[in-house]
């Protein structure tokens, strides 16, 4: 008999952000936790769980039928949102690649994307890049979160569509707080939701941004050519203006 595993932290917050009733499409699923766990607590009447690699799709197979979960839980091999219809599903969770792997996924199905009514990103990196692609394709952030994990930061973004072109208000009430004057640039590098909600991880997460960011200025300093120093130049910037906000945390 299938007894419930505990989901790890990471994905058991994310489902704390799907609401109760939408039916979801899990991509990138690897061993189908999440959607048995959505299922099981009663979350979605159904889940749609891809994969574009056969290997974890039988893993996520074998869960499911060990679950009971197999009428509520479809396993389907492709592409990102290839595999599924418009309007098939409200919601949909991308967890543990890129932000930029989940650009080209979201950018790939405008059909699908244009139906959804929230998103949910977990991206493994290049978090500023893909909330930039959000409010430029008219998607609000309505909410972010992080959780520490086996000594790693994880960064959730929880979105729903716009119906016009205004910027998020959300980053025009911050922006003139930090003080400034590239506010909206740091305010994507470190998650506007994260600074409104002062979230309790923030600190330790800057922290480590920060000393990431200085060991790459340090290896800057033997490279050769103007690209080089300008790249230097950049990141200090960012650097500054990251402890700035590092330092209104601590007030």
């Amino acid at each position: 008999m299938w007894e419930m595993v505990k989901i790890p932290e990471r994905l058991a917050r994310i489902a704390d952000y799907v609401p109760r009733g939408f039916v979801a499409a899990d991509v990138g699923t690897d061993h189908a936790l999440l959607p048995v766990y959505l299922v099981k607590e009663g979350i979605c009447p159904r889940v749609v769980a891809t994969d574009l690699h056969a290997g974890p799709l039988e893993v996520a197979r074998s869960s499911v039928s060990a679950s009971g979960t197999g009428g509520k839980v479809e396993i389907r091999q492709g592409d990102g949102l290839k595999v599924l219809q418009p309007g098939e599903v409200n919601l949909v969770i991308i967890a543990g690649m890129g932000g930029k792997r989940m650009i080209n996924i979201l950018e790939s199905s405008p059909e699908v994307l244009k139906h959804l009514q929230r998103l949910i990103l977990q991206p493994n990196e290049d978090a500023p890049e893909l909330r930039k692609w959000l409010l430029d394709h008219y998607w609000f952030l309505i909410d972010e979160d992080l959780v520490r994990e086996k000594g790693r930061y994880y960064e959730i973004i929880v979105a729903e569509p716009r119906s016009d072109q205004r910027e998020n208000d959300l980053l025009s009430q911050l922006a003139p707080v930090l003080g400034i004057e590239n506010g909206p640039e740091v305010l994507l590098e470190i998650g506007p939701c994260l600074l409104q909600k002062k979230h309790p991880l923030l600190s330790g997460f800057l922290k480590e941004k920060i000393d990431k960011l200085e060991k790459i200025v340090a290896s800057l300093e033997k490279a050769q050519g103007l690209g080089a120093r300008r790249k230097q130049q950049e990141l200090r910037e960012k650097v500054n203006c990251i402890r700035k906000v590092f330092r209104l945390l601590l007030f």
